[in-house]
């Protein structure tokens, strides 16, 4: 009977720690987490405005993702999770950025840690935001307005923003094809222009269905490439003509 007593103990014990799971506040932690790597890639960033905390970050695009954690501390200029309890879990790759009120008075370190399927731990840079400062003046909903459409713009701007490897990537392949084109078609540009036309119409209906922005940055990053070299096509035999004129 004392031993099925202290096994009953033990049971309610282990599922009670267990039960904390992603409980920040707890001190559960999970096993055989790697040592953190800071990947300042993933460019993070933090506004305040009043009460409200905007963070940005470039998502993660590796297929191991697991899950975001988001830190805030207030005592430690370098926090890591688990070392250091985070306040929001996030386990969708695509998301990148976060949005919430926050009224403490005191200034906190911000961050992000990617969590990865091997327990890896990718940390972005950190940045550092004051405390809400309540400055007692009279509400202005135009102002208020604008600083909201201001973050909003942001947004759209940031989704428009492509990676330097995606970019780097475009560039070799838009090269790649300029030459097979001049190898194929030689000095005639009509030809030329016609197959980037085909291309860029293709592209464009490509990124009409396309759900992610970072895509849709990918596509439009390939379309203007393709058109800027059709024009270039299009406009050299006019300009050499130009030039045969002068020299008659």
């Amino acid at each position: 009977m004392k031993k099925s007593l202290i096994a009953l103990l033990a049971s309610i014990l282990i599922i009670s720690n267990v039960s904390a799971g992603d409980n920040e506040a707890s001190t559960y932690k999970e096993p055989a987490y790697k040592t953190a790597i800071i990947d300042e890639s993933l460019d993070f960033s933090a506004e305040r405005d009043g009460n409200e905390v905007y963070l940005e970050w470039n998502s993660y695009e590796e297929d191991d993702f697991k899950y975001y954690k988001i830190m805030r501390s207030e005592t430690h200029n370098n926090p890591v999770y688990p070392d250091q309890p985070a306040f929001k879990f996030l386990d969708d790759a695509s998301q990148d950025s976060h949005e919430f009120k926050n009224w403490s008075t005191k200034s906190a370190v911000y961050r992000i840690c990617v969590i990865t399927t091997d327990n890896s731990r990718i940390c972005s840079n950190t940045t550092k935001l004051v405390g809400y400062v309540n400055e007692k003046k009279e509400y202005n909903h135009e102002e208020k307005t604008y600083n909201k459409t201001e973050y909003i713009k942001k947004e759209v701007n940031k989704t428009e923003k492509l990676d330097a490897k995606l970019q780097a990537r475009a560039d070799v392949i838009v090269a790649n094809l300029i030459k097979r084109l001049d190898d194929k078609y030689g000095t005639d540009n009509e030809a030329k222009v016609k197959r980037l036309s085909d291309l860029s119409t293709k592209l464009d209906k490509i990124n009409d269905s396309i759900k992610s922005e970072k895509t849709k940055a990918l596509v439009s990053y390939l379309v203007e490439a393709l058109n800027k070299k059709k024009a270039e096509y299009g406009t050299s035999d006019d300009i050499e003509d130009i030039f045969n004129l002068l020299e008659k």
